[in-house]
């Protein structure tokens, strides 16, 4: 099978894959349709097995087809990684993939990220954004050089580097935090729980403080951006566990309020890598330089 592989072939499946659409994948790499249509059904004759189901609107990965994706990562990386070794050039480049949490890019990152590759511009980042499990995945079948995640996944194919230790609080508008200094935490129950997605650890996490202290699984409501979260829970709508730094602003100003719960809830932000995965330079000094950024700014 090896024999008749090229690198050509990976990446017209890696662009499907990830387009999910032979046109896109086309129009992505600068081939007509019907090149990529052939190089996916050369690629399925070398393997063997079917790696697309055919849909209305698009394709989708079969069960071999998402076999296949974990390896065709490795070769294209490993690939990128020959490229740099051969390469004489002096300063990092190629392109470095990253995947975050959104609210934490917001916070924490975007200086960060804006020094870094100002300092190197051959760098070309390419920044994926969703949660734990999907960076997991990501890093574990090496579609992700590296990623940013709220906890350490304790998963035995990566390893988990420390950053930053993060404070979350419960923030809610004025009237209802005069509600609950009046009624108590019971009044909650008529509210719901605003957050960025069920798979989002500060969503798992606001469930667990709120049975903790007795009160019965709430409603909740899905927004896709912090901005959108605090606008929400200003108007009264419902509460959010958000990272504090994430509402300052809107605290000093007395637009939000912090809900008296108990205790803190903090979440360890980290970055994960595989085990196996031999990093190429510009993730390496990305890895070592993230690290200084933060070990610059106090915990909490």
């Amino acid at each position: 099978m090896l024999d008749q592989l090229d690198g050509k072939l990976i990446k017209t499946f890696i662009a499907v894959l990830e387009e999910r659409s032979f046109s896109r994948a086309a129009e992505k790499l600068g081939y007509v349709q019907s090149t990529i249509t052939s190089q996916i059904q050369q690629l399925e004759q070398v393997s063997g097995k079917k790696l697309f189901h055919r849909l209305p609107r698009g394709v989708e990965a079969t069960e071999a087809g998402i076999e296949m994706s974990t390896y065709a990562y490795q070769f294209l990386r490993l690939g990128e990684s020959l490229e740099e070794a051969m390469s004489k050039a002096e300063q990092p480049g190629g392109i470095l993939h990253l995947f975050a949490l959104e609210s934490f890019c917001v916070s924490r990152m975007s200086g960060f990220l804006s020094r870094f590759l100002k300092q190197n511009p051959a760098v070309q980042l390419r920044l994926t954004t969703g949660f734990l499990a999907d960076a997991v995945e990501h890093v574990t079948r090496h579609r992700m050089d590296l990623a940013i995640v709220a906890q350490d996944p304790k998963h035995d194919e990566l390893i988990f580097t420390p950053l930053i230790e993060e404070r979350l609080v419960f923030i809610a508008s004025c009237e209802m935090s005069e509600q609950v200094a009046e009624q108590g935490f019971e009044v909650l129950e008529a509210t719901q729980v605003i957050h960025f997605s069920q798979r989002c650890m500060y969503y798992v996490r606001a469930q667990e403080v709120l049975r903790s202290i007795g009160l019965k699984p709430m409603e909740h409501m899905e927004f896709p951006s912090v901005e959108l979260v605090k606008q929400t829970v200003k108007l009264g709508m419902g509460i959010a566990l958000i990272p504090e730094v994430n509402v300052r602003a809107e605290l000093a100003e007395g637009s939000l309020h912090l809900l008296p719960f108990p205790g803190e809830i903090k979440l360890t932000h980290g970055i994960i890598q595989h085990k196996e995965r031999e990093l190429r330079r510009a993730a390496r000094l990305f890895k070592d330089e993230v690290k200084e950024w933060f070990l610059k700014i106090p915990l909490v």
